[in-house]
Formats: C-alpha cells, sequence, structure tokens
C-alpha cells in the first residue's frame, strides 16, 4: 500500500513539473528580459552615421539601430537606448557592471573586451587604414608605392586616434615605435592630419574612406592607406554569463542578418 502511494505521489508531482509556467523553463538571461519588457542596449551617445545617429524628426537610425530593434522584436519586448557613454569603452562600460543587456555600438572586438564580457559572432568585418599627410609624405619621398608600404609597416611618426577606443590601443601594438597622440574626437583626428601636427590617422576603412568620399577636396591633402593584413572585427557585446542570450544573438546574425562589409555599407551610403 505505501509503495502504491509513493508512486502515485511522484506521478502527481511529475504533472506538476510538466504543468509548470512555461516561462519558468526560460534560460534566466533571456527570462529576466522578458519579464522587464525592455532590451536595455548600450549605444555611443555622439552619433556615428551609418551605424546610430538622429534624424531630422530627432529619430534614432541606423545600421546598429536596426539591429538592436530586430533583437528585440526576437525578443518579444521593446528597445530601450542608453546613450550616456562618450567613448566606446564607456559603453562596454555599461555591459560590464549590468546596466544594459547588450551593446551594439559598433563595439571592435578586442581581447581585452573579451575578458570582461561575451561578444557574439562579427555582424561586420573590416580591416584597418591610415589617414596620411599628403605634403608630409612627399617631403620625406614617399610617394614611391613600394617604399611608402615599407615606411607604413616600420611606422615612426605621430600618429592620432581617438582616446578610449580599440584602436587607441591597436595602435600602440600595431606601431611600436610611433609617436601615439590621443584626441577627444575623429573631426580632431583630421584637423590635426590636414594641418600637419601629425603624419597620420588611424580608424577602421570604413571611417576613412567614407571621409573621402564624402569630401572630396580632402583627397588634394590626404591619402588613403587601407592596411590589407589587419582584421578589425564588430560584434555584439553581452554580459559574461549571458550565453543563452548570446547564442540567441548568433542565431539571429546567422539566419536573418548576415554579415556587413565596408563595401555593402559604402554603396547602400551613396545617396
Amino acid at each position: 500500500m505505501l509503495r502504491c502511494l509513493c508512486w502515485l505521489l511522484v506521478v502527481v508531482l511529475g504533472w506538476g513539473f510538466l504543468g509548470t509556467d512555461p516561462a519558468l523553463a526560460l534560460a534566466p538571461d533571456i527570462q529576466a528580459i522578458q519579464q522587464r519588457g525592455i532590451l536595455r542596449v548600450a549605444m555611443l551617445g555622439q552619433d556615428n552615421p551609418p551605424f546610430f545617429a538622429q534624424d531630422a524628426q530627432g529619430q534614432l537610425t541606423g545600421v546598429d539601430v536596426d539591429l538592436a530593434r530586430d533583437l528585440a522584436a526576437t525578443l518579444g519586448v521593446k528597445p530601450k537606448f542608453i546613450r550616456t557613454a562618450q567613448t566606446f569603452d564607456q559603453v562596454a562600460e555599461l555591459v560590464y557592471t549590468n546596466q544594459a543587456d547588450v551593446a551594439i555600438s559598433k563595439l571592435t572586438v578586442t581581447l581585452g573586451r573579451a575578458t570582461k564580457g561575451l561578444f557574439s559572432q562579427p555582424y561586420l568585418v573590416m580591416r584597418d587604414a591610415l589617414l596620411l599627410n599628403r605634403l608630409q609624405l612627399a617631403q620625406q619621398g614617399l610617394q614611391n608605392q613600394e617604399v611608402l608600404v615599407d615606411y607604413i609597416r616600420h611606422f615612426s611618426g605621430r600618429l592620432g586616434v581617438i582616446t578610449q577606443t580599440a584602436h587607441a590601443r591597436i595602435a600602440r601594438r600595431r606601431f611600436p615605435q610611433a609617436k601615439i597622440i590621443e584626441y577627444p574626437r575623429w573631426r580632431d583626428v583630421v584637423t590635426a592630419v590636414e594641418q600637419g601636427t601629425i603624419m597620420a590617422a588611424f580608424r577602421d576603412e570604413l571611417e576613412v574612406r567614407q571621409l573621402v568620399l564624402n569630401q572630396p577636396k580632402l583627397a588634394l591633402y590626404l591619402k588613403t592607406a587601407v592596411l590589407s593584413d589587419s582584421l578589425n572585427l564588430r560584434a555584439v557585446l553581452l554580459p559574461w554569463n549571458s550565453y543563452n542570450l548570446r547564442d540567441l544573438v548568433n542565431q539571429y546574425l546567422t539566419l536573418e542578418y548576415g554579415t556587413l562589409t565596408t563595401e555593402k555599407l559604402l554603396t547602400e551610403s551613396k545617396p
């Protein structure tokens, strides 16, 4: 009799577990977002088209904005853009400290950032590039392509970067003999190259090529050089324990989104 009661109890408890609210069976990182009803998205406070910028009506638009909205829709929630960060490192910090669920902000994949958080697979693959002062190149006899390539490989001049960015750190590793000068904004770096305060600026190829395409006259004074041996990946950054959410993001990128390239972005941004 006792044995029968025990089996009956097991069966009843088993049905109880099967009848549990389905929400309780969700992964905790995803469940927290769905219960909140909001996907918190860290994004740089300064506009950076074509990734994120406010249009004439004050609405956020851009590649990263669309990606964030699509991910939120996949989760069945609304996106909330957190744009308090003034540097890319500050954007990442919002994720490390769990003030944001994801950072979708043209963030470069680096080993340093990967030690504190999780990166999705890349959604944008680019290369690095230099923007060089033509006058200084001529003064140093660097018009020949082969000579210029060797000069860049062993660059030892004044090199401008945006402060608190991945490129500020990559520049020190890639160009150990260069004197790295940090500026708060990209336009400050470009101005410094134009004025000859620095020999070159270092950033990703999209920003460098887009600058000259949008302002053709700059090509008279500045020369672009894409570093073919470099690899610059942009991905979604998540908290270190959001493994299930990272898997969902990766599945979305694989099945629905694909991988962007510089050429595709430049083509789509043409008027």
